[in-house]
């Protein structure tokens, strides 16, 4: 007899790590872009508060893993897009110090400004 597979049981499957070829990532959904600070901080904020809802419940079905699954994907390019603000701010923040050691105003006055926006954008 041949059985169907049902939709819960292949989520259940994918979800669970039974990969057909250990060690490599499944990717099928995109997430939300994080193409800018301001939409890497909203997607956060909002796809952070879907998970922790979920995870407030006492159980999680195999509905609500395969939303968190979706959700992380979002979750992550929103973390990717902070992540390299965030080296950027990191450089450009050298860059003051060494210059401030060098008593070198003017490449303050010039990275500065930047770096003062780029944190505004993370931060304020």
């Amino acid at each position: 007899m041949h059985r169907a597979i049902t939709l819960t049981s292949l989520l259940v499957f994918v979800l669970s790590g039974s990969a057909a070829f250990a060690g490599e990532r499944v990717e099928h959904f995109k997430g939300k872009p994080a193409a800018t600070i301001e939409q890497a901080r909203a997607n956060l904020s909002e796809y952070h508060r879907r998970m922790a809802g979920i995870l407030a419940g006492d159980s999680l079905s195999p509905k609500d893993m395969a939303e968190i699954h979706q959700i992380t994907y979002t979750l992550e390019n929103a973390l990717k897009h902070i992540a390299g603000e965030l080296k950027s701010l990191q450089e450009e923040l050298e860059k003051i110090h060494l210059a401030s050691e060098r008593n070198e105003a003017a490449t303050i006055r010039a990275v500065a400004p930047n770096y003062l926006s780029t944190y505004g954008r993370l931060f304020d």
